[in-house]
């Protein structure tokens, strides 16, 4: 199919909307933490510039990075964790795409850049993964999750149950804080 052809379709492959109403309800629920212990962000550019080419003919500098869909960040300290909510219909690489936030490089690497950029040591993995709908329920995601993600790193949220994810993210809480006690 020729450029000009796939310009002119109204649905592009892949643009799939959907995902705001998973990633809302998130934000809804994330809304009512007391916002005078935690700040919420909504798709923080901390990570934007993460990685970056630089192009010494034209003197240029180019940045990449990871924009995650919300970050968590305790009022007293210094500390994030970041949420990436994903969420896909029957077909789709969304659980697949998720795994790159759990590698052994992504979190040595993630350590080395908050620390150079922020002055933030961290001594856990901060990134959290919420799977919605299919990736939730249907047992071609699922039990890849339990291989390739510690299982206090992930939620299969797959009815929006507001007590499932509550309870989940005040974990995840009550470990942050442990955390930022022992640095």
């Amino acid at each position: 199919m020729k450029n000009q052809t796939l310009s002119e379709r109204i649905k592009q492959p892949g643009d799939d909307s959907t995902y705001i109403l998973s990633e809302d309800k998130v934000w809804n629920i994330l809304n009512e933490l007391d916002k005078n212990v935690y700040e919420v962000i909504k798709k923080p550019k901390d990570l934007s510039k993460w990685f970056h080419n630089i192009n010494r003919q034209k003197n240029e500098r180019t940045f990449w990075g990871i924009i995650p869909d919300f970050s968590i960040q305790r009022l007293d300290s210094k500390l994030k964790i970041f949420l990436e909510v994903k969420k896909q219909e029957d077909k789709g690489n969304a659980h697949e795409r998720a795994c790159k936030h759990y590698t052994t490089q992504f979190t040595k690497s993630f350590k080395d850049f908050m620390f150079q950029n922020y002055d933030i040591k961290y001594n856990f993995h901060p990134f959290f993964t919420i799977f919605c709908d299919e990736l939730a329920t249907k047992k071609q995601y699922t039990i890849k999750s339990e291989y390739f993600i510690e299982s206090d790193h992930y939620l299969n949220w797959a009815d929006y149950n507001k007590d499932l994810f509550t309870n989940f993210l005040n974990k995840i809480l009550s470990n942050f804080e442990e955390s930022i006690e022992e640095i």
